[in-house]
């Protein structure tokens, strides 16, 4: 989806009520190259929160790139967040990507950003966690 599509949509600008919210999801939207454009876009529609689902590697490597995301109107970022411990990752997406995540938490909070962390339970990899995992959402 991208510029045409929102401009191809005008009963999108007529709502009278528009819809809550929008969610940028499937594949990864933090590497489009107009994410900021269109979430601008979705504010001008109306969209009262505009969400982005994220595997976090973006965010990981740029305060800078939250900060984008914060000033063009992104309301909360849906964070894959698999657990606690490197080897959940190793399983659940083939590399250890728990530093990558703990770095995109910390900047998203350095940005001001709002995170909701998205767990993909797996009986016997990762539902031991799932204590410990609300227990580190509400810490941070």
């Amino acid at each position: 989806m991208g510029m045409r599509y929102f401009r191809s949509k005008p009963n999108l600008m007529c709502l009278k009520v528009p819809p809550p919210a929008l969610q940028f999801s499937g594949g990864e939207p933090t590497i489009r190259k107009d994410l900021f454009e269109l979430v601008k876009k979705a504010k001008e529609l109306g969209f009262h929160h505009v969400e982005v689902n994220t595997n976090g590697l973006l965010l990981a490597q740029s305060v800078d790139f939250c900060r984008g995301l914060l000033e063009s109107g992104v309301s909360t970022v849906y964070l894959q967040f698999d657990g606690l411990t490197s080897d959940v990752y190793k399983f659940t997406r083939g590399v250890d990507l728990l530093d990558v995540k703990m770095k995109a938490i910390e900047n998203c909070r350095e940005a001001g950003l709002s995170i909701v962390l998205v767990v993909t339970l797996i009986k016997g990899v990762n539902d031991h966690q799932i204590g410990d995992i609300i227990r580190f959402a509400i810490k941070n």
